[in-house]
């Protein structure tokens, strides 16, 4: 394992592996320069990321990691917010590697989860003045959600305004992350039920959706067909593709 030169911020992230480092005060006083050919590296964001791919990995069988975010030790919420922290104080031209951002747990949801940037899984961003009867219809389907205290979900949504991997509960993702999530929730959702079903089906049926869906980029029509949430007359729900 390379040996790193690294600044307060990567010595706290990774403060559980002291061993990681060479030594702060000797490195200052010597003005130890980077040897790659030693193996002794300038701890970059992309180590950064690669650490916490290895950190904060998947379950076995699962797309997340649980999390105790009130726990003693990281990863804890006060770590995870200087992880975001991190990143944010990063040069304005830096921006992270897709597949490097990809694989670690970093995004927490309403469930003690951490789930990884930028795919349809996950957790999305409320924005202040969604209706609530959506949000509770979501929270009853249990799809993931960004949560977090006001510090850490501030900087979460700062991070996803930057680098886009994080994204709102918008038509557009909402129709991902549900067609994603499908057999998990459909599960739950054997019949009709009103207070689920109507926030869901009025906020895909709204001018602004149907505006939205007529950008063909944008255009998630397939996906809803799919999604098993459609009522019937007596009660069943069923998905309108491959239903007459």
């Amino acid at each position: 394992r390379p040996a790193y030169l690294a600044g307060p911020a990567e010595r706290q992230i990774f403060s559980q592996s002291p061993q990681w480092f060479l030594d702060s005060d000797y490195a200052k006083l010597t003005a130890f320069p980077e040897i790659q050919s030693a193996q002794v590296l300038q701890m970059t964001p992309e180590h950064v990321l690669a650490h916490l791919a290895a950190l904060l990995a998947k379950e076995a069988d699962k797309h997340f990691v649980t999390w105790t975010p009130g726990g003693s030790a990281p990863p804890n919420e006060t770590w995870l917010t200087s992880v975001f922290q991190f990143f944010l104080d990063q040069p304005a031209s830096w921006s992270p590697d897709a597949d490097l951002l990809s694989k670690p747990c970093i995004v927490p949801d309403q469930h003690n989860r951490l789930w990884p940037c930028g795919n349809n899984l996950t957790p999305l961003l409320v924005p202040p003045n969604l209706d609530p009867r959506l949000r509770g219809a979501l929270q009853t389907l249990a799809v993931q959600l960004a949560t977090a205290g006001p510090q850490l979900l501030k900087l979460i949504e700062a991070f996803a305004a930057r680098f886009a991997k994080i994204w709102s509960v918008t038509p557009r993702d909402l129709a991902d992350t549900l067609h994603e999530s499908r057999g998990a929730w459909g599960a739950k959702l054997l019949k009709y039920d009103a207070p689920t079903c109507e926030p869901i089906l009025q906020f895909f049926a709204s001018e602004e959706s149907l505006q939205s869906f007529r950008t063909p980029a944008i255009d998630r029509s397939d996906k809803l067909r799919e999604l098993p949430i459609f009522p019937c007359q007596n009660g069943d729900l069923v998905a309108i593709k491959g239903n007459q």
